[in-house]
């Protein structure tokens, strides 16, 4: 009768090949896709030392695809993301009546 550690250990060392074998999506060159022109969410993260919750509350602002369960920024959407900064906001000037209301000018 074989032992039964050693059945384990095989089995083991068999899954450990399988999982060597299987590839990483990420790295996977897909036809017609330029990779190099996208990043990751946690690299962006990274570089700009943000949270990357931060950025999921922001993803929508900025073009996007998710692919292999993770989410990639196109590297020029983001760059016009950051140069653009916060959007103008007309400021209006308020005045008070002699009642008290608010009038705009």
């Amino acid at each position: 009768m074989e032992n039964p550690f050693e059945i384990l250990e095989n089995k083991l060392s068999e899954l450990k090949e399988l999982i060597c074998q299987i590839k990483d999506p990420q790295t996977e060159h897909i036809p017609g896709v330029d990779l190099d022109a996208y990043i990751s969410l946690q690299k962006v993260a990274e570089l700009y030392s943000i949270s990357p919750k931060t950025l999921v509350v922001h993803k929508n602002e900025i073009q996007h695809v998710k692919r292999f369960g993770q989410i990639f920024f196109l590297k020029k959407s983001l760059s016009d993301y950051m140069e653009g900064g916060r959007p103008v906001i007309e400021m209006k000037k308020v005045m008070r009546t002699k009642r008290g209301r608010a009038a705009t000018v």
